[in-house]
C-alpha cells in the first residue's frame, strides 16, 4: 500500500467540523489497510508532533486572529500558514525511508502548500471537495470574498483529481469552476459504525429527566449553530409541533460558532415561553456523548439550507433513529424520501438564498411522531442503507482506487 502525504486544515484530536471527522475516519481506515501516512496539519492548540507505527504527524499553529479578523480571511495569515505547512511536510518527507507516492489535500486553506509540495516532490495531487463556497454562501445570501474564490478556484484547476463528497458537490464543481468530468470522482463519506456502538457516559439518563420524561418524544438536532444549518427554522417549526403534541421536547446539540447566529438561537428559545419550556440547548458534545443522544432520541432533524453531504443525517440513520431532512445539497443522496426518511423542500428567496419551509418541516415531524409504524419502517430501511452504501470500508475502497489510478498513471508517464 502507498505512503500518503496528507495536507489538511484539521486532524484529530484537533478536529472541529465535518471535514475533521472525515479526515479522522479516513486516516484510521487507511492505516488499517496498511498505508503509511505523513500528515501536515493546522491546529489551534499550538505546534506539536506525534509518531506511531506507520504514522507521523506535525501540527503547525497560526493564531486565529492572523487567519481571520472581523470575520474576514487574512491573506498574510493564509500565506504564513501555508509556509509553515510546507516546512512541516518537508521535515516529514526528507530522509524518510518510505517517501510518499501521492498527496491528498483537504481544504482550500492549505491548498497552496499542497500545490507547492506537488511540484517540489513531483507527486500526483488529489484534493477532496468537502463543500464549495459559492453555493454554500449563496444559500445564506452572501457572496464569496475574492481571496476565498481565488484559493478554491486554484484547488479545482490545479489538482490532478478532485474527490467530491456527493453528486451535488460534483455538479457544483462543474457548474462553478468548469471542472472536466474526467477529473472528478464522487466518493461518499463513510459512517464509523464502530464508534456508534461504543458505550457512553453513565449519567446520560439524567440528561433526559429534567426536560424529557419517559412519556415525552425527543427530537434531536446535532450540528453547529450557524446560518446554513437552519436551526432558526427548526425552532419555528417546533412551535407548531409542540402546540399539537405538547409532550414533545427538543434537544439542540451543537457548537456556537461565535457569531450572531448562536445568539439568535438562544434568544429565540429564551423569549418564546413555548420553546423555553421544551427546548434544551446542550452545547457542544463529544462524539461519544452525541452517539448516546442519538440512541435516546425519537427523531433526528437536519434542517440545513446548505449541506454538501450530511454526516448529520448519516449518523442517526446508522443509530436507527428516523430522520427528517431538507433537500439541501447532498442530503437527498443520503435520505430517500418515503423510503429511508422524509425530505422536505427548501424555499427559494428572490436574492437566491434559501430558507426552511417551516410548515412542511413541522408537518413531517408530526407525521413521524404520530405514526410509529412509519417511523420504525423508515429507520430500519435507513439503517440497512448505511450498512450497504455508506460504510467506511466502501469509502476506503473508492478512495484507494483513486490513489492507485493516479499513481499508476504517473508511473506509466515516467516508465
Amino acid at each position: 500500500m502507498p505512503c500518503i502525504l496528507l495536507v489538511t486544515s484539521e486532524y484529530p484530536p484537533y478536529a472541529e467540523s465535518g471535514l475533521g471527522t472525515h479526515v479522522s475516519i479516513l486516516a484510521a481506515g487507511l492505516r488499517g489497510r496498511g498505508c503509511t501516512l505523513r500528515v501536515a496539519a493546522h491546529s489551534s492548540a499550538g505546534a506539536s508532533s506525534f509518531e506511531d507505527d506507520g504514522l507521523k504527524v506535525k501540527w503547525v499553529s497560526i493564531p486565529s486572529a492572523e487567519l481571520r479578523r472581523d470575520r474576514q480571511i487574512q491573506r498574510e495569515g493564509i500565506h504564513r500558514l501555508n509556509v509553515e505547512i510546507v516546512h512541516a511536510a518537508m521535515s516529514l518527507v526528507e530522509g524518510s525511508r518510505e517517501p510518499p507516492e501521492i498527496i491528498h489535500c483537504h481544504d482550500w486553506y492549505v491548498f497552496p502548500a499542497a500545490l507547492y509540495l506537488k511540484n517540489k516532490l513531483n507527486l500526483p495531487l488529489v484534493s477532496t471537495l468537502h463543500l464549495l463556497l459559492p453555493p454554500y454562501l449563496a444559500s445564506i445570501g452572501e457572496t464569496v470574498p475574492d481571496l476565498l474564490a481565488e484559493l478554491e478556484g486554484l484547488m479545482c484547476r490545479s489538482s490532478d483529481c478532485l474527490i467530491a463528497v456527493s453528486e451535488a458537490v460534483r455538479r457544483d464543481a462543474q457548474a462553478v469552476y468548469q471542472v472536466p468530468s474526467e477529473q472528478l470522482r464522487v466518493v461518499h463519506n463513510g459512517c464509523d459504525l464502530e464508534a456508534l456502538g461504543s458505550p457512553g457516559p453513565p449519567d446520560l439518563e439524567r440528561l433526559r429527566e429534567p426536560i424529557a420524561p419517559d412519556r415525552d418524544a425527543v427530537v434531536l438536532y446535532a450540528g453547529s449553530l450557524s446560518p446554513q444549518k437552519g436551526v432558526a427554522g427548526l425552532l419555528r417549526s417546533a412551535i407548531t409541533v409542540i402546540k399539537k403534541r405538547p409532550e414533545t421536547t427538543y434537544w439542540i446539540a451543537g457548537r456556537d460558532m461565535g457569531d450572531d447566529y448562536g445568539a439568535l438561537v438562544a434568544d429565540m428559545v429564551a423569549h418564546q415561553p413555548i420553546l423555553s419550556n421544551r427546548v434544551r440547548l446542550l452545547g457542544r458534545q463529544s462524539r461519544e456523548s452525541l452517539f448516546d443522544l442519538y440512541r435516546r432520541a425519537d427523531l433526528a432533524i437536519v434542517p440545513s439550507v446548505y449541506e454538501a453531504f450530511g454526516y448529520a443525517a448519516l449518523e442517526p440513520m446508522a443509530a436507527g433513529v428516523p430522520v427528517v431532512v431538507t433537500d439541501a445539497g447532498g442530503l437527498p443522496e443520503v435520505v430517500r424520501h418515503g423510503e429511508t426518511g422524509l425530505v422536505v423542500p427548501l424555499l427559494s428567496r428572490p436574492s437566491g438564498a434559501y430558507s426552511v419551509d417551516v410548515d412542511a418541516l413541522a408537518q413531517a415531524q408530526l407525521k413521524m411522531l404520530s405514526n410509529r409504524g412509519l417511523a420504525h419502517r423508515l429507520a430500519s430501511n435507513a439503517h440497512k442503507r448505511v450498512l450497504s452504501d455508506f460504510t467506511v470500508a466502501r469509502m476506503l475502497s473508492d478512495t484507494v482506487q483513486v490513489f492507485a489510478g493516479l499513481i499508476a498513471s504517473r508511473q506509466n508517464v515516467y516508465a
